[in-house]
């Protein structure tokens, strides 16, 4: 809950910094296919070096291994997920009022304004 005041600042960095590397390599694909320069380093091969490090890593495990990962990571987001909405309702409060209770809705009408 501390955090809570700051999650837009933070979502909002997060896409500024993902708007400026996608905009970065636009621009490094303008200038390696089209103008068919040398590819500047930076963001993209910093990218390009973790991507290759992680699918070598994920080769050389067995399948199995492979699989099990992924049904723990999908498994904990569902779990996340059940246990988020489980206490929603627990954090409602009461729910809304019945239609047979009377309000505004359910309030016998005046027989003289009819």
């Amino acid at each position: 809950r501390k955090i809570l005041p700051y999650v837009n600042r933070i979502s909002g960095s997060l896409l500024v910094v993902s708007g400026l590397y996608v905009t970065y390599y636009g621009y490094y694909e303008w200038r390696t296919i089209i103008r068919g320069q040398n590819a500047p380093l930076g963001p993209v091969a910093w990218v390009e070096s973790w991507s290759t490090s992680l699918k070598n890593l994920i080769d050389g495990l067995p399948l199995s291994m492979v699989l099990i990962a992924v049904v723990v990571v999908v498994g904990a987001g569902a779990a996340s997920a059940v246990l988020s909405i489980g206490s929603r309702g627990r954090d409602a409060g009461p729910g809304p009022s019945s239609p047979t209770e009377s309000g505004p809705l359910n309030e016998p009408r005046d027989a003289s304004t009819a």
